[in-house]
């Protein structure tokens, strides 16, 4: 399966989970997802999806007001393709 391929699967699994790909790019040959998604109390956050070339795991970053989070939670993306 290609890389491409890859994150096309990955946005639409996310796409099926109100989570919806704003944009996407490629940098230094990783695909970079830009996901945007609303949480459960009405926070609006930005999310950065970097998918490596040959590496199962991928690199997600969330953006948003910082007054509004607390960093408590650290976890790892899998299974989602």
């Amino acid at each position: 399966m290609y890389r491409s391929s890859i994150s096309d699967t990955v946005s639409q699994k996310l796409r099926n989970n109100n989570v919806f790909t704003i944009a996407k790019r490629n940098v230094e040959g990783q695909d970079m997802l830009y996901q945007s998604l609303k949480l459960t109390n009405g926070i609006w956050v930005l999310a950065e999806l970097k998918i490596q070339p040959a590496n199962p795991s991928f690199v997600v970053r969330f953006l948003a007001q910082l007054s509004l989070f607390r960093p408590i939670y650290v976890f790892r993306v899998t299974d989602v393709y």
